[in-house]
């Protein structure tokens, strides 16, 4: 349930859904703004945002494709590219992202929540205003994301504090039911 950051631990597997104690690598979306950061050519420094069509266009070596890909794996491919001796003569990195989930049912606020960094589902539900006390099934919150073209879905019991922190992936939609009287 990652999106940003390195990889210290390396995850289970829990079904089709992935718990992690880190925040996993970043994987690049359309709508993500990445910075170029050359040590020893900075007038090749750049920011550029990720396209619609999942390019952006850089200086000297033109188009390149950039969503789907880690930023460890573009900047790999771009250290070829600009024929750098070394991979650490150029830093890739996040700037900004526009990459949401959705949390919807007993929220204060229910929408879109923008991930701008790593985020749980109970951050999610926090950005969302937090659970609704009067009517909040704690017990049965649902986390629902597509697999392989295929929606997948995991309940997960928020009232028991979960051991596991499970990190949200761009377009994961959480639902918090609401218990009936």
């Amino acid at each position: 349930m990652c999106l940003l950051g390195g990889c210290a631990h390396r995850p289970t597997s829990t079904g089709d859904f992935t718990v992690r104690r880190d925040a996993g690598p970043t994987i690049l979306s359309r709508g993500d703004q990445i910075r170029l950061t050359f040590r020893k050519l900075p007038d090749l420094n750049q920011s550029q945002k990720i396209r619609g069509d999942g390019n952006v266009t850089l200086l000297q070596v033109g188009t390149v494709r950039a969503a789907g890909k880690s930023l460890d794996a573009l900047q790999r491919e771009l250290a070829t590219r600009y024929e750098l001796k070394s991979s650490g003569d150029l830093t890739i990195s996040l700037e900004s992202t526009l990459t949401p989930v959705y949390v919807t049912g007993a929220v204060q606020r229910p929408g879109k929540v923008v991930l701008d960094r790593p985020m749980t589902v109970l951050e999610a539900i926090m950005e969302s205003g937090g659970f609704d006390r009067e009517s909040a099934n704690l017990k049965r919150v649902s986390l629902t994301r597509l697999v392989d073209g295929k929606y997948k879905t995991r309940i997960i019991n928020m009232r028991d504090h979960p051991e596991e922190a499970l990190y949200v992936r761009p377009y994961d939609m959480i639902e918090v039911p609401r218990f009936f009287y």
